[in-house]
């Protein structure tokens, strides 16, 4: 009974001083520590989660451009300043042609369509010039900004001709700000499979 009476004084008793300021010091280390790995975990996810936007957006966009390309027969260059079509690097305002076929249909190829693609600040734009007045659709999102968009025609050094109908895509993306800002390069290579 007397030990059991001693046991409770010990409890009842509180803490010292030097026992608070020990714990506090322990519980503010665990805290400085968790809070730490919490906000070095929100960093990671939220430059995930940008370059998985910029990825999302420029492959997008190349898939688009690249089929697109596959679909032509041919492709000009329209740059200012004028650039020599096998190697064109887009600024802003730079048109590619592409001499295509409304669809796949053999009576199609009696009426080509010639399409547009340019860069238009820091956004592609493509124009399926349909005729029914139907603008001109962004290929890449607005929260995305292609920093350069370069189309070379690629040679071919067994064929008579001087280039083939080959065509090499070179994409630059950034998004997100600041320490969360990410730029990527992407690159795709389309052969016109109705120039032949």
């Amino acid at each position: 009974m007397r030990n059991r009476a001693k046991k409770n004084q010990f409890w009842a008793r509180g803490a010292t001083l030097i026992e608070l300021v020990i714990y506090l010091t322990i519980f503010a280390s665990m805290s400085i520590f968790i809070t730490f790995g919490i906000a070095q975990i929100s960093a990671v996810f939220s430059k995930v989660r940008v370059e998985r936007k910029v990825s999302l957006a420029a492959e997008s966009a190349m898939e688009r451009i690249t089929r697109e390309l596959a679909l032509a027969s041919d492709v000009s260059c329209l740059t200012t300043p004028p650039t020599p079509c096998p190697n064109v690097v887009a600024t802003n305002g730079t048109l590619i042609q592409l001499n295509s076929y409304p669809d796949f249909l053999e009576s199609s190829h009696d009426n080509p369509v010639t399409k547009e693609l340019k860069l238009s600040g820091t956004q592609i734009m493509f124009d399926n010039n349909t005729g029914d007045g139907t603008p001109a659709i962004e290929l890449s999102p607005y929260d995305v900004s292609i920093q350069s968009l370069a189309f070379k025609k690629l040679a071919d050094p067994t064929s008579g001709h001087a280039y083939s109908k080959a065509v090499r895509v070179e994409l630059t993306a950034t998004g997100g700000a600041g320490k969360y800002q990410v730029t990527s390069k992407y690159y795709a290579t389309a052969i016109l499979k109705n120039s032949y």
